[in-house]
């Protein structure tokens, strides 16, 4: 069956001898520390804007209630229900600490780095968004999207199986989700059903499924894997769900779509495909002892068992692909809901959008990283109605075919303006957050306190103003600076050399639009231990 599964045969006494999977977790710290030493480092880490404009120094118990209530476990810590007091919105929250007796050791720092610059690249409106991140001595607290309608363990438990109809809309949902990191070099590596959730809650009555979207939760075992001549060889993640070549220690982002069959498998027929304790369940799934002819796979379709089967081969090289997952009959013959002309209306949005300063978009974007689910209402099925791609972002040559087959009286020159004014990473590539940040434009610049809000994560030093200093960390791996000058020059009306609040507000909205009593509501926030944010995380974390 080819080297590579030869090789996986000879392992499998090795891996049991070892002890399993548990011993091959007790290689994880090495291996981390090996991982930061690599030379692809420079392709791990998130961007200055991505971090900073999510970044807040200070308590979050200034902004949020939290409360002890636990809504979910992830790889590296408890998640807690949180309310914002700013918009009183639900969100969750999950807690690291840096100092005192739960100090982490140096492999749980690696960890965190790693899911904190995992999170900040992540854009997808079927991954749980990553709001804010607070930092003071003590701790470090990531505010997420709150999705109340339960994970699909628990609803899985609780109908014993699913109709295939529904399973495969959820599989579809889920492979669109693995397109998405593995283009963007992220492997996940610890899918199961706990990790995903239903965006919105249910009255608990028959199938909802198909109503509203799945959600990713966790991202705590992924990483960043940009050198694909190195093979990854840290275990890590449920048993149940590894495959073969993770245990064996020699691994590339196929692992995930295993996962992924397992998940499909246990959807379709409601039992694991494996069963016994630890060294059998290695034996197993090293072999691939799993079979899709039980009675709980009855009334199923082939083309469901088919897929499964495909996704579950024990060789990574003959394993399906994402690609060929999603070209797979059993998920392609869905008839796709997505297909939302777009109306001139978006167009409009989008001129209007382009017609703004760099400061104003900028601002825009990084509001629109608060927007949840919730907020956004239906705009998650027009952006996937705008962009095709799989891989849920728009590059030049997709965003010219896309506005020239919805709006063919367009001319080029237009278009890649367009283009160029909605790119906010300046990376060539148009984001979920970018497309929020132009659809919700008058809604985002109409919450005060959460303009106000943004405004002191530009304001790094506590000042209260905007410095070109300030500028130069969110924006600098962005723009030149002479573009950073001009943009000062432009916002600076009295020419005091900063932007105050009230030409901070000029900039970024109309002023007749703006109510005068706000500016006490940002000397409240001015007085706040949490106001400002921190540079960069590498540079400031005191560990």
């Amino acid at each position: 069956m080819g080297t590579q599964l030869s090789a996986l045969k000879v392992a499998r006494t090795e891996a049991i001898e070892r002890g399993g999977f548990a011993h091959i977790e007790t290689a994880e710290a090495s291996v981390l520390r090996q991982e930061e030493k690599r030379g692809n480092e420079k392709n791990r880490e998130p961007s200055a804007f991505q971090v900073c404009s999510r970044l807040v120094r200070g308590s979050i118990h200034k902004d949020y209630d939290v409360s002890c209530r636990v809504v979910g476990q992830g790889a590296s810590g408890l998640l807690y229900a949180a309310r914002s007091r700013l918009t009183g919105r639900e969100c969750c929250v999950k807690f690291f600490q840096k100092a005192g007796a739960c100090r982490p050791s140096r492999t749980a720092i690696l960890k965190i780095r790693n899911e904190v610059n995992v999170r900040v690249r992540v854009d997808h409106p079927n991954i749980a968004r990553l709001i804010e991140i607070y930092e003071d001595e003590k701790q470090l607290a990531l505010v997420l999207e709150y999705c109340p309608g339960g994970d699909l363990f628990s609803h899985l438990c609780d109908r014993g199986r699913f109709p295939e109809q529904t399973a495969r809309v959820i599989v579809q949902q889920m492979l669109a989700v693995l397109c998405y990191l593995h283009a963007h070099d992220v492997v996940h590596r610890d899918l199961r059903l706990e990790k995903w959730v239903l965006a919105t809650q249910h009255d608990g009555s028959g199938f909802p499924f198909l109503a509203g979207p799945v959600k990713l939760v966790d991202l705590g075992n992924a990483t960043v894997w940009s050198n694909k001549s190195k093979k990854m060889d840290v275990a890590c993640g449920a048993l149940a769900y590894a495959s073969p070549d993770m245990l064996v220690g020699r691994y590339t982002q196929a692992c995930d779509l295993w996962s992924l069959g397992v998940i499909a498998y246990r959807l379709l027929s409601g039992h694991s495909p494996f069963h016994g304790r630890q060294q059998a369940l290695v034996s197993q799934i090293l072999s691939g002892a799993y079979t899709t002819n039980t009675l709980g796979w009855k009334g199923v379709s082939k083309e469901a068992r088919d897929f499964v089967e495909r996704l579950m081969d024990v060789d990574p090289v003959r394993r399906m692909t994402v690609n060929e997952a999603l070209n797979h009959v059993w998920i392609a013959s869905l008839e796709s809901k997505n297909d939302v002309p777009l109306s001139l209306d978006f167009l409009t949005a989008v001129e209007k959008f382009a017609r703004c300063s760099k400061l104003r978009r900028a601002n825009l974007t990084m509001m629109a990283y608060s927007v949840t689910s919730e907020a956004a209402g239906g705009l998650d099925k027009l952006f996937f109605a705008f962009c095709k791609s799989p891989k849920a972002t728009l590059g030049l040559d997709e965003f010219i075919s896309a506005m020239k087959t919805q709006f063919p009286f367009l001319d080029i020159g237009q278009v890649v303006r367009l283009f160029q004014a909605m790119d906010s990473s300046c990376e060539n590539e148009i984001s979920y957050n970018d497309f929020l940040a132009v659809m919700l434009k008058p809604q985002l610049e109409k919450e005060e306190f959460l303009l106000l809000h943004t405004l002191r994560k530009w304001d790094a030093d506590h000042s209260g103003f905007i410095s070109l200093d300030d500028l130069r960390v969110l924006l600098g791996d962005r723009y030149s600076n002479d573009a950073l000058e001009d943009m000062m020059h432009d916002c600076d009306i009295n020419g005091d050399g900063h932007i105050d609040f009230d030409e901070f507000i000029e900039a970024v909205r109309n002023e007749d639009d703006f109510e005068s009593d706000s500016r006490d509501g940002y000397a409240d926030f001015l007085a706040s231990p949490a106001a400002g944010r921190r540079v960069a995380i590498d540079k400031e974390l005191k560990w």
